[in-house]
């Protein structure tokens, strides 16, 4: 578990990465596989990334309890919202960190946990396919849908970071709904991984 601060938004977005995220292939037209990948961690979120995979609804409740932990170690004075990063594709949340997130809001009375609640927009490439990931394409292809209540504590949550960019534009958003949300909400982000170029 990594902990630091995700820089460029505006104000600093403490940022947990549960563990390496280690990319499965170095080149997919030539077939090269990453030596690096591993099972144990990054294979999980592959698995939770794909509701098809035996084992996603194993790694999901692995996901869980990690997350729950993470919650449980916050001191909390108030409810706390978790809000998912939205999938590259408009109006899509990914199937994997749903179940995450109302994995752990079924276990813990004081977290909510609304889907979709911050959509995309837009559709933006994939970065594997070579797409813009930057901080203002994030900004400009997010908004709530369903706004937190404020105040709250809110956890951003994403699959994998690479840039932080994504996360960085969530809080973002929530702290434009208005000076509630800026000065009583704190916002925190989550990432099942955190992209190591190998």
């Amino acid at each position: 578990m990594t902990r630091t601060n995700l820089v460029g938004g505006d104000r600093p977005l403490p940022f947990t990465a549960l563990g390496d995220y280690h990319k499965y292939w170095i080149d997919r037209d030539l077939q090269i596989r990453n030596e690096a990948f591993d099972q144990n961690h990054s294979g999980r979120i592959l698995s939770v990334k794909n509701a098809g995979h035996p084992q996603h609804r194993r790694n999901v409740l692995h996901f869980a309890d990690w997350i729950e932990d993470h919650i449980s170690e916050l001191d909390l004075d108030r409810p706390l919202e978790l809000v998912v990063v939205p999938s590259c594709m408009a109006n899509a949340v990914g199937a994997g960190l749903d179940a995450i997130a109302t994995e752990v809001a079924r276990r813990m009375k004081q977290v909510r946990y609304r889907k979709g609640s911050l959509r995309r927009t837009k559709s933006i490439p994939k970065l594997s396919a070579g797409g813009n990931r930057s901080l203002a394409v994030h900004r400009g292809s997010m908004e709530f849908r369903a706004a937190p209540t404020a105040p709250r504590v809110v956890v951003i949550l994403d699959d994998v970071s690479t840039t932080g960019n994504s996360l960085i534009a969530a809080a973002d958003k929530v702290r434009a709904l208005g000076s509630d949300y800026y000065y009583a909400t704190s916002v925190e982000a989550i990432a099942l991984g955190k992209t190591v170029h190998d």
